[in-house]
């Protein structure tokens, strides 16, 4: 695979218990320079949210994108998720309408998870991580991800390349880099909410650190915060959260 040119230092694994603990590790331990991508073509501990293990087995897409100096931002997570939305419509245009993005970190293809991100930010280190994984020839899962879970290869009827893939996300990801950084989400709000939103105009139940809120989806603000209407009609902007029901 020819490394891609966003990054200045691209370390590849036959199998690794996570891309996204060994990017900590090596930050931490000043191993790395620049910008830099792990990828593995197997992990035994994938990361997800909530200390969710991430399924990961041969044929999938997993990374992590280290980035060097970039500012922390909560909305880094949707704009990389729109980035790969954007990759993915760009080299299979036939399933272009069937993604979409679920706030706050899930890739989706006709309703099911396709894929997902993890970010953690050290501002001490200057460094932001991101770990990434998709579906892409991984056509087998577990009895209890099966019925929400979806790979790429099994809606496209054939196999993924998965340095292609990659290296359209990171050419979206660059290209609009530029606006990201001087508007955040400004620009691409209309795109997140007209086009890719999951969630648009329903009503979902929230779980954050705190409470449950219940309300309707009312879009993202710049900052990548979910908006919701809550019962008594306030409007109010959640920055984290889970999703635990849909309705």
């Amino acid at each position: 695979m020819k490394d891609i040119s966003f990054f200045d230092q691209t370390i590849r694994y036959k199998t690794i218990d996570s891309t996204f603990d060994k990017a900590r590790q090596l930050i931490i331990n000043k191993q790395v320079r620049g910008n830099f991508l792990l990828l593995a073509e197997k992990q035994i501990m994938g990361k997800g949210r909530n200390h969710n293990k991430w399924f990961s087995p041969q044929g999938g897409l997993w990374f992590t994108a280290g980035f060097y100096n970039l500012p922390v931002r909560s909305s880094l997570t949707i704009y990389l998720a729109l980035s790969i939305a954007k990759a993915l419509g760009n080299l299979y245009p036939d399933i272009r309408t069937k993604l979409s993005i679920k706030w706050p970190n899930d890739i989706m293809l006709a309703s099911k998870k396709m894929g997902g991100i993890l970010t953690s930010a050290y501002p001490d280190l200057n460094y932001i991580i991101s770990g990434i994984g998709l579906n892409t020839n991984n056509n087998t899962f577990p009895d209890n991800l099966a019925p929400q879970a979806v790979s790429l290869s099994s809606a496209l009827n054939s196999a993924v390349d998965n340095d292609t893939l990659l290296g359209e996300i990171f050419d979206c990801f660059a290209t609009g880099l530029p606006d990201y950084l001087d508007n955040e989400l400004e620009n691409l709000k209309p795109l997140f909410d007209e086009q890719y939103s999951f969630l648009k105009d329903k009503r979902v139940v929230l779980q954050t650190e705190f409470e449950l809120y219940k309300g309707s989806v009312k879009g993202i603000n710049k900052k990548g915060a979910l908006i919701l209407q809550l019962a008594d009609g306030a409007i109010q902007p959640f920055y984290s959260g889970s999703i635990t029901e849909i309705y």
